[in-house]
């Protein structure tokens, strides 16, 4: 049975591939092209006249069955401690990349933006605890029979390009509503799942004509669906990298997502807005004849009492096609695989599991989709006092058990925050990863840089834990400059009912 571990880890690691919430940035006034990943609609009527997201990276890991401490020293076995209560267990390890992402406000009342990032990640979902007991303790499991073990594995890496218009579309003296929309063009630079709904199995030693002792996997019952996409559909990318390959030209996977926003806010009573008359103060963020910027000599401080927000994300897949992608979908009943026939097959993993099973080539497709980690996300952000913040953030993901794809980890999340232009600290406290995990973050920003995470146990290896997060980045911040409202754009905005920014 030992076997089996290096033979599942493999077939997720056909693909040398180099997580998604920021809680302590997201929510922030000042998260720029940042806090588009959680509502579209943030940037509407932004703090910033111009934003530029130079670089940023985040990579985080959780799991729900094994906890131990994280350091770079050898750490032994032993160390670890194992949650076994009969439920299903997760292992989710994701992360992203973004580079020369902007967010230009052409007027006070909508901004525009367009991002470029890199997502990847492995997800082991809905894994029953048979199996995570075979892979994390597989000396101990020799000679046992397991039945209804079930599991889905999911490895995907793929580049996105989005395209997202955000507006103020009411202002009235007591609240303002907006609204923001993202188009996603994403190419899929490689994918690998294999799932099964049902498996049974025992194995036991035998000796073979040759007076050798071999392991044989007894499988009573099988249902397995796994798809790849080949190394050589990137590298022959990778070697002839050009412009079209910024925008997915030339990578195996092909599709489009989009994400859907609104914000709702509760207005303070002193934002300058006479009620009944809506009335404009006389310092307002002007834009003349396209953005007039500064660096942000102008007081901007935020005017409401809260703020609701509502989002729809990642709606959509990719599609996979070609020759050197390859697709089964297949059961088997009363099938005797000898695990020694396993050994040194991690380069061609997929045509041993081929060869074990008996898989012809009529079973064979060159085609599959994998669909984006769908989710909606519900956030509350109350204006203390002064500088004084606290948001709270839900995110629940929408896609099944065995969905294939990359999943976004259900979360519920508190965040107090002191925010600034050039400065912001925030302490994330949320229940992550499904809500199994109790974690503490946080987040500095100071100037042009950030740095955070939101485990900062597991960062720091305090103790045991489940897992780690931290992320990071560097950006070029240029503000609204407030003005005298004297402009066509100001009385037009003088119509509608726009508030102060002051």
């Amino acid at each position: 049975m030992k076997k089996i571990l290096p033979f599942l880890v493999a077939f997720m690691g056909l693909y040398e591939v180099n997580a998604q919430q920021t809680l302590g940035l997201s929510g922030s006034n000042y998260s720029g092209t940042h806090g588009i990943f959680l509502n579209p609609a943030s940037i509407a009527d932004s703090r910033f006249g111009f934003y530029l997201d130079l670089f940023s990276a985040q990579v985080g890991a959780s799991n729900n069955y094994v906890k131990g401490p994280i350091g770079f020293s050898d750490i032994e076995k032993e160390s670890f401690t194992v949650k076994n209560n009969g439920k299903d267990k997760y292992l989710n390890v994701q992360g992203q990349a973004q580079a020369f992402s902007f967010m230009v406000k052409m007027s006070p009342v909508h901004s525009l933006a367009l991002t470029n990032r890199v997502r990847y990640g492995i997800t082991a979902n809905n894994v029953s605890e048979g199996l995570a007991k075979i892979i994390w303790d597989s000396d101990n499991n020799d000679y046992s029979t397991f039945q209804g073990i079930h599991f889905n594995l999911n490895m995907n890496a793929y580049k996105e390009t989005g395209l997202t218009y955000a507006r103020v579309i009411k202002t009235t003296p007591e609240y303002s509503l907006k609204g923001g929309i993202t188009i996603n063009r994403v190419a899929g630079i490689t994918s690998a799942h294999i799932t099964s709904k049902e498996m049974s199995f025992s194995s036991y030693d035998q000796t073979n004509e040759q007076g050798e002792t071999e392991t044989i996997l007894d499988i009573q019952k099988i249902q397995l669906q796994y798809a790849y996409v080949q190394s050589e559909a990137y590298d022959n990318t990778l070697d002839n990298v050009g412009f079209g390959t910024f925008f997915g030209k030339g990578l195996p996977g092909k599709g489009w997502g989009v994400n859907l926003g609104a914000t709702f806010e509760k207005l303070e009573e002193s934002t300058g807005v006479s009620e009944g008359k809506h009335k404009l103060d006389s310092l307002r963020m002007v834009h003349k004849k396209g953005p007039k910027l500064d660096l942000g000599n102008g007081k901007m401080t935020n005017n409401y009492k809260y703020r609701v927000g509502f989002s729809l994300m990642d709606v959509g897949s990719m599609r996979y096609s070609g020759n050197y992608v390859q697709s089964y979908d297949i059961t088997r009943t009363n099938t005797k695989v000898s695990l020694d026939s396993l050994d040194g097959s991690t380069d061609d993993i997929a045509g041993t599991l081929n060869n074990a099973l008996g898989v012809t080539d009529s079973e064979k497709k060159t085609s599959f989709s994998s669909s984006l980690p769908t989710a909606i996300q519900l956030s509350f952000d109350y204006h203390i006092k002064g500088k004084l913040y606290v948001n709270a953030v839900w995110v629940q993901s929408l896609k099944g058990k065995y969905a294939l794809g990359m999943r976004q980890p259900s979360l519920l999340a508190v965040t107090p925050r002191l925010e600034m232009r050039w400065f912001e600290v925030a302490v994330p406290v949320g229940l992550t990863g499904n809500y199994k995990n109790l974690t503490i973050g946080t987040h500095i920003k100071a100037g042009i840089l950030h740095f955070g995470s939101d485990n900062i146990a597991g960062l720091l290896g305090m103790g045991k834990t489940s897992g780690l997060d931290v992320y990071t980045g560097i950006h070029i911040p240029i503000f609204a400059k407030n003005t005298q409202s004297k402009s066509k754009s100001s009385k037009r905005e003088h119509s509608e009912g726009v508030p102060t920014r002051e």
